[in-house]
């Protein structure tokens, strides 16, 4: 009889790196083998460790040595070169960006897993400031200081007694102590018996069910990636060597198993809906189980050739080899069942209006985060309404869209108020590599970039990060969020090849931009060597140029996405009174609220509003950009936007928070592409102004 069993443990950053994971236990399933996570995150991850803020738990699952490599057959160690320890493995079910991450920190910033390097930029520490850094030349390296207090590297450990004061070493070795010495909770799940059991579904349902029970517990695990992985690891016989031979040849355009799962199991009748649900896991496994060997073979191989062809799509229509550019891959599973409904060998086969359509959708649902939320009921219903249709359905599929039905240039010009590098802005690089492929521009290297793996290439800061850093001051700049934006926004951002990108120095662009301005220019950089300067981009020139030349070439490429209109004359509105980067209260365009005597060219409404918050908190920042005004304290909770001859406001509070404050008007909840809950308020005259203000009040507490 199989059983399961849930028990806590705590082991120390010292213990997992140095004896738990080198022993070959730790693997990871299928779901789970992509590393998403960039220098920042690790540098937030060592600061929180440093201060003993709880980081997570890890979540693994324990198999019983006599199924365990039979569990997910295309699961891999969490590090190549360990011992293939079979008789005590360990599936890493949530927690292996955190564990990747310290591998990174302990082995100087490189790995290799499942074949792939992993790398990522080197962070220091500063004893002075006390202080984590992304810098190579400042600081010390991390790695550095691990190998010399945990693998006692008497080189290194000499070398850092020789380059500091016996202040600046001791802060050091108290660092690395509180890395090493930093216990992280795990829960283990064990199962055994799973091998006497003629139920062999069995043990997949009681991980489900376990896996419930500790989401109530406050440890959230996304249900719908384990459904899949249990799933598939029930198949057996030709089915499941099918299944994993499709895996493995996708594996090498970085498409992961959960869309590959999805259009499979759609394919073989279940519904999304039914995918999600643990209570039907033993329904949906005998109903698989079901389709006789002649319709099974037939299911099978529609959902190969619809997969092959979707990866072929994505490389002739958009230049994309590796999944991983995409915002969501869930958007690949329609896109598989137009090409399973269709009998084409080969994408040239399609008609041309289906491609158009088909481009069309794919950049909207991606830059619109239409799978964001409620993801197996709009998935049901797009895949039903491209069943029922003879070609693809543009227009019905547009009508489901609830944020946007076109890309304007705020969408854009947003970019330049987010960290594009990090994941969770990932829409932005989406369509900046699309544009830049379209437009032929090569890697500065002398290749396409479309003729680039995405591993060949790196996201190359045009002003360098250590450049602006210095040059503005950035240092004293407090909130690090906003130090991201000002230095890895969309205008700042391009795709280059990797040897050239590291062979570019931290000066700035105008001492190094000469040698490949016939390439840049196809990067949509400006030719105006004026704007290459500091001044230029302490003033917001060089990247509003920037921005207009990217966005004139998505009008360009895609014009039924991207809305033809003067977009020219509407960014230049009443709120244009200029602004510069370097944080200060007496800049033109920020200013905290106690000072909103010359807030010039802001409707006299919102002045009313602001005034009103004064005795709330005087320091809360006043910061006027182009488009739109936005209030901050630690960070950004509220924004003034001037849309359709009305003013809306929009906090960062959940819908469900203020529906018992702004009584007197519809208000909309929504998700923002950062992953925050946002409402949006319509303040049409001054009959609500009072709930406006309380539901500013209540951002303002929910971000402190």
């Amino acid at each position: 009889m199989a059983n399961i069993s849930i028990d806590v443990r705590k082991k120390t950053i010292q213990e997992l790196i140095n004896e738990e994971i080198p022993s070959g236990k730790y693997w990871l399933p299928s779901f789970q083998r992509h590393y998403v996570w960039d220098s920042d995150n690790i540098k937030e991850l060592l600061d929180s460790i440093v201060q003993n803020y709880p980081i997570g738990a890890t979540i693994l699952w324990k198999p019983s040595p006599e199924v365990a490599s039979d569990i997910d057959p295309t699961s891999i160690p969490m590090l190549d070169g360990v011992p293939s320890n079979t008789q005590d493995r360990y599936f890493v079910i949530d927690g292996q960006q955190r564990t990747a991450s310290l591998l990174l920190l302990f082995n100087n910033w490189s790995i290799k897993r499942g074949g792939e390097i992993i790398t990522c930029d080197p962070i220091a520490y500063d004893p002075v400031s006390n202080k984590f850094m992304r810098h190579r030349n400042r600081g010390i390296d991390c790695s550095k200081i691990v190998k010399a207090f945990c693998l006692h590297d008497v080189d290194i450990l000499s070398e850092l007694k020789s380059n500091t004061t016996g202040d600046d070493f001791n802060k050091i070795r108290s660092m690395a102590q509180k890395i090493l010495e930093y216990p992280i909770p795990q829960y283990i799940m064990e199962t055994t018996g799973e091998q006497e059991t003629t139920d062999e579904e069995n043990i997949f349902s009681k991980m489900a069910e376990a896996f419930i029970r500790i989401n109530k517990e406050g440890i959230r695990i996304g249900n719908v990636e384990l459904m899949l992985s249990f799933m598939a690891g029930t198949l057996s016989g030709e089915l499941k060597s099918r299944v994993v031979k499709l895996c493995k040849e996708l594996e090498n355009r970085d498409i992961m198993v959960q869309p590959i799962m999805r259009s499979v199991f759609s394919n073989l009748g279940l519904s999304q809906t039914q995918i999600a649900k643990p209570k039907q896991f033993k329904a949906n496994i005998a109903k698989i189980k079901g389709i006789l060997k002649e319709d099974l073979d037939n299911r099978l191989g529609v959902s190969e050739r619809s997969l092959r062809l979707t990866a072929e799509f994505l490389e002739k229509e958009f230049g994309i080899h590796n999944a991983r550019l995409l915002p969501s891959q869930t958007a690949l599973i329609p896109l598989s069942t137009y090409f399973g409904k269709n009998n084409f060998e080969n994408i040239d086969q399609m008609p041309d209006l289906d491609r158009k359509n088909i481009t069309s959708w794919f950049l909207l649902v991606n830059l619109n985060g239409h799978y964001s939320s409620s993801v197996d009921t709009r998935l049901n219903r797009d895949i039903e309404i491209i069943r029922n249709s003879d070609s693809f359905p543009f227009l019905a599929m547009q009508e489901t869209m609830k944020v946007r039905k076109h890309i304007d240039f705020e969408y854009i010009q947003d970019g330049l108020e987010r960290n594009v590098v990090r994941e969770a802005n990932k829409a932005f690089t989406f369509i900046l590599y699309i544009l830049l492929t379209k437009n032929k521009a090569d890697d500065w290297g002398g290749r396409l970039i479309a003729s680039r793996n995405l591993n060949e290439l790196e996201k190359h800061h045009i002003f360098p990060q250590e450049y602006l850093k210095k040059e503005l001051e950035l240092d004293d700049v407090e909130d690090p969020a906003e130090v991201e934006t000002i230095v890895s926004n969309l205008a700042n951002i391009t795709f280059i090849h990797k040897p050239v990108n590291g062979s570019v120095s931290d000066a700035g662009p105008i001492d190094y931009l000469v040698q490949f301005i016939d390439r840049a220019k196809l990067h949509f950089i400006p030719e105006n060597k004026d704007l290459w300067t500091k001044e230029a981009y302490n003033n917001g020139l060089f990247q509003d140029a920037r921005i207009r030349l990217i966005f004139e070439a998505a009008q360009k490429y895609f014009p039924d996405v991207f809305i033809d209109f003067d977009y020219k004359e509407n960014a230049v509105n009443t709120l244009k009174l200029g602004k510069s980067i370097k944080k200060s209260k007496q800049l033109i365009g920020e200013q905290t609220i106690e000072h909103l005597d010359n807030i010039l060219g802001v409707e006299p409404v919102i002045v009313s509003i602001l005034n009103k918050l004064k005795p709330i908190d005087q320091d809360i920042i006043v910061n006027r950009r182009k488009s739109y005004i936005s209030l901050r304290k630690n960070i950004n909770f509220a924004y003034f936007r001037l849309k359709t001859d009305k003013i809306w406001l929009t906090v960062k509070a959940p819908h469900n928070i203020l529906v018992d404050i702004v009584k007197n008007h519809t208000i909309s909840g929504s998700n923002g592409r950062d992953g925050n809950q946002y409402t949006d308020i319509a303040i049409e005259n001054e009959n609500n102004l009072d709930e406006v203000v309380m539901a500013i009040q209540e951002a303002y507490k929910l971000q402190k």
